[in-house]
């Protein structure tokens, strides 16, 4: 059972917004959230790799860090991908993102689901809230369709972006080459490859105020 944590990204909003350091370091009751999210992760019984773009720096040790290896044509879609040199011979493969806080309960979901089809943990119905997914399960056999669908978005110009939900809209609705967020929304069931995330504390941080914000709502310190 393997997890892939991503923490390779370019940190272009993060640092833009005024935020210090590598997102995925922010940390949540003294710990940094990547820290975090490996911990559980291992604890539950997976093996866990975390993809980065500097494997040597200390704020990585400890999480068994690598570095992906990206293609040109992947884009920011190429993120499911660009890990394959860590996937399992055979079995489910769990992307996780390394700049999202997780709660014990939704990790646990994404992690205790066995899904049969690849299949996006996000939230596509909650009061108030963008489109938005933290987790991505598939089993290795399913990964010629995984690149199948990411091939199609780079070929349509829509790897700018990446995201579960944007593969997920472009294997559901592959004559589309804009994103509609309302049509994934209608989409988005178990019977499509979509788990439906409660509305907790689960939360990513691209930007510095998205930070400020999550903590001033939950009362969490660094």
């Amino acid at each position: 059972m393997t997890v892939l944590l991503l923490a390779a990204g370019r940190q272009s909003r993060w640092q833009e917004s005024g935020g210090d350091g590598f997102k995925q370091q922010i940390t949540v009751d003294g710990e940094p959230i990547v820290h975090r999210t490996f911990r559980l992760a291992a604890a539950a019984g997976f093996d866990v790799v975390t993809l980065v773009q500097d494997p040597g720096l200390d704020c990585w040790q400890g999480l068994y860090p690598a570095r992906p290896s990206p293609e040109p044509w992947m884009g920011e879609m190429g993120k499911f991908l660009d890990g394959r040199a860590y996937w399992p011979a055979a079995g489910l493969v769990t992307i996780l993102y390394g700049d999202v806080f997780y709660t014990e309960a939704t990790l646990d979901l994404i992690l205790g689901h066995v899904p049969d089809q690849p299949t996006v943990y996000g939230r596509a119905r909650a009061r108030g809230r963008r489109l938005e997914s933290f987790g991505f399960r598939f089993d290795v056999a399913d990964g010629d369709e995984i690149e199948r669908v990411a091939r199609a978005a780079a070929d349509a110009g829509m790897n700018q972006r990446g995201g579960p939900w944007r593969w997920f809209h472009k294997r559901h609705l592959p004559e589309l080459n804009t994103y509609d967020a309302n049509r994934v929304r209608q989409l988005a069931t178990e019977a499509n490859g979509w788990v439906e995330l409660p509305p907790d504390e689960t939360d990513d941080f691209d930007r510095l105020a998205d930070l400020e914000s999550w903590r001033a709502r939950f009362g969490r310190c660094p």
